[in-house]
């Protein structure tokens, strides 16, 4: 009888922790930290992931931590691996978490459950497989796709979960379409997230899009002022490709594109726009298509609809940047709640800009690390002149110039209207709150994740190799 006392008891300790201090946990002698990595599994739960190497088992181990509302830790069943798989992708809900893996060592990808409630995984293994050329996911599923030899066959995983995943393939036919989806992929197309909101969005070319069952691949040809799209539908593996002109008349300087909810926006910038009657004056259009009917919706300048109701200075410094080649043109969209789109247009320099930068937190300062040691490889093969160097710039994100950008709504019929700024995603100023941690070298292994109104993150001492999971109100 004492013993199960105790039991119960241990088991409640286990699962009930003062949240008015940090959670901790100290790795035995036999593990090793390698990295870890956090995500916020609701309004205000959050799962943190500690890899971690069993010198003992030659073993890699994931061990798990849920985190409450209330900041009550409980530890999960571990995961073992014989070798370390990388995360693809991630998605569910604050009852459970599905996992894509992927080993290079093994050739092996992994689907992993891990229930929230239950504290059980459940995993799906998978051998023999090559390495996704995108992977992407929303809040219900995640999607692998492979472009197999010769370029003419697609793999696709659509995954639920590790027990409901669906494999299909199908075939390109016809020369021009598989030249056409050749170009898309001659680089990988970068995968968009649309589960949050980031300011500045991608300057790739190539970008993937999950909407629904629907996966758009598209490419952008500021030459030829026009953006390419490619769509799978992952119900019933069908392809449906087609070309959107922004214009037939003048040429682009630059052009960037954003999908949202079927619709496809387009912004090309013009030096200057020449219907205005002022030949000095800069100017940009959007573009907008609806996809599902493949249809035009409507095609404006900034100055003639937007500007005009933007005060001057805003407006001004943004197409003043029109001309300069280092600078990409931005946009991205953030729904309100009230139904509307919160649209934003800006400016990011090429030569430091990284898209994956805005959310990178997600994933540790081990990238930062590796960054810095190819930026300090990168300076050593560089004649420099005498003097000290500060390598720590590899740890900031610094810009030589504020770049301009400017914001403004339209409404599901694309037509302007009053500012809206009730949106469903929150615009969190991240770096404002991950300044302390990269700056102070008692965190070690660093990941957070944000909510609405709190930060949550998991770090190793550096100097007492003890681990804490802790909170902070934004």
């Amino acid at each position: 009888m004492r013993k199960n006392i105790f039991a119960v008891l241990f088991i409640f300790l286990s699962f009930s922790i003062n949240a008015a201090n940090p959670f901790q946990i100290e790795l035995p002698e036999n593990q090793k930290l390698e990295s870890s990595f956090s995500i916020d599994v609701s309004a205000n739960k959050s799962l943190h992931l500690l890899m971690v190497k069993n010198t003992d088992a030659k073993l890699w181990n994931y061990r798990v931590f849920f985190v409450e509302s209330d900041l009550k830790t409980r530890e999960l069943e571990t995961v073992d691996f014989d070798n370390m798989p990388s995360i693809l992708t991630f998605h569910g809900d604050e009852k459970q978490t599905t996992f894509t893996l992927y080993c290079e060592k093994s050739r092996t990808l992994i689907f992993l459950d891990i229930n929230h409630q239950t504290g059980k995984k459940q995993t799906h293994v998978l051998p023999n497989q090559d390495k996704p050329e995108i992977a992407i996911h929303d809040r219900q599923k995640s999607v692998l796709v492979n472009v197999m030899s010769s370029g003419l066959n697609f793999q696709i995983f659509n995954i639920q979960s590790s027990s409901q995943f669906l494999k299909s393939e199908f075939s390109l036919s016809g020369t021009a379409l598989l030249n056409e989806v050749s170009q898309i992929f001659d680089v990988d197309p970068q995968a968009i997230n649309q589960n949050e909101y980031v300011k500045s969005g991608s300057i790739a070319s190539q970008k993937a899009y999950l909407s629904g069952n629907k996966l758009y691949l598209t490419k952008d040809y500021a030459k030829q002022r026009e953006t390419r799209v490619y769509m799978i539908d992952l119900e019933h593996p069908t392809t449906l490709f087609s070309t959107y002109n922004s214009s037939d008349n003048f040429k682009f300087k630059d052009i960037n594109s954003y999908i949202f909810n079927d619709h496809l926006f387009v912004i090309g910038t013009a030096i200057p726009n020449p219907f205005s009657s002022d030949q000095n004056k800069n100017d940009a259009m959007i573009t907008v298509v609806d996809l599902s009917q493949k249809s035009l919706l409507k095609k404006f300048w900034l100055s003639e609809e937007v500007f005009k109701n933007i005060p001057n200075e805003k407006y001004k410094a943004f197409l003043d940047q029109n001309g300069e080649t280092n600078y990409k043109v931005t946009v991205t969209i953030n729904k309100t709640k009230n139904n509307n789109l919160k649209f934003r247009i800006g400016r990011e320099n090429k030569l430091e800009y990284n898209y994956y930068y805005d959310w990178w937190f997600h994933h540790q300062f081990m990238m930062m690390n590796q960054q810095m040691m190819m930026n300090q490889q990168m300076m050593n093969s560089i004649p420099r002149g005498f003097g000290p160097c500060d390598d720590t710039r590899a740890f900031s994100n610094i810009k030589s110039k504020e770049l301009a950008s400017v914001e403004f709504t339209l409404d599901a019929s694309i037509n302007l209207i009053g500012d809206d700024s009730d949106t469903t995603y929150p615009n969190i100023d991240r770096d404002k709150y991950l300044e302390e941690f990269k700056e102070n070298k008692k965190y070690k292994k660093f990941t957070a994740c944000f909510m609405a109104n709190e930060m949550r993150y998991i770090y190793q001492d550096n100097k007492t190799k003890v681990i804490y999971i802790e909170s902070k109100v934004l």
